[in-house]
């Protein structure tokens, strides 16, 4: 048995439709398409992320306090005019960090300073010195650059579907 639906759209039948609607429900089908297609690249880029640190066995908290998931740092917005979708990486500032990468982190040594107490019980504060430690290297993930270069040929190949669908919804609602 065949579970797939089959539907026939004819574009002319969708323009009639869009000439029909007034500029607020327009507005609203371009919305609609934009935000399934942003959708489309928002959960490509949640996937690569859960698969990464799934990868990277990174331990869960131990804390008891709730941890915000990364993932959720993936956001989507269309603008006022319903002209374009954006979506970005920069909802959780360490998603930033994991992308790009970072360089080798060093933290000096000699700006930190430690209290000592004297054999006669005075207190005074000892410079301690030595070498810079150093504190890591993020290596880049690229999991929304790869995302972006995997989906954006089949957002914009599903762009047209994605419309005349929005369009004859809100027409069927109207």
């Amino acid at each position: 048995m065949n579970n797939s639906v089959s539907v026939t759209v004819n574009p002319r039948e969708v323009l009639r439709m869009f000439a029909s609607l007034d500029s607020k429900r327009r507005k609203k089908a371009h919305r609609m398409a934009l935000s399934r297609g942003a959708g489309i690249l928002v959960r490509e880029t949640r996937k690569n992320i859960r698969i990464w640190m799934k990868s990277s066995g990174s331990p869960s908290p131990k804390s008891r306090k709730p941890v915000r998931k990364m993932e959720s740092g993936v956001k989507s917005r269309i603008n006022r005019d319903a002209t374009e979708a954006r979506v970005h990486i920069m909802g959780d500032y360490r998603l930033k960090w994991f992308e790009t990468g970072t360089k080798d982190r060093y933290r000096s040594r000699k700006k930190l300073y430690m209290f000592r107490r004297s054999p006669g019980g005075r207190k005074y504060w000892k410079r301690n010195g030595g070498k810079d430690v150093r504190t890591g290297k993020i290596s880049p993930q690229y999991f929304f650059r790869r995302a972006r270069e995997s989906k954006e040929s089949e957002i914009s190949a599903n762009m047209e579907n994605l419309l005349s669908a929005a369009i004859r919804k809100v027409y069927e609602s109207h």
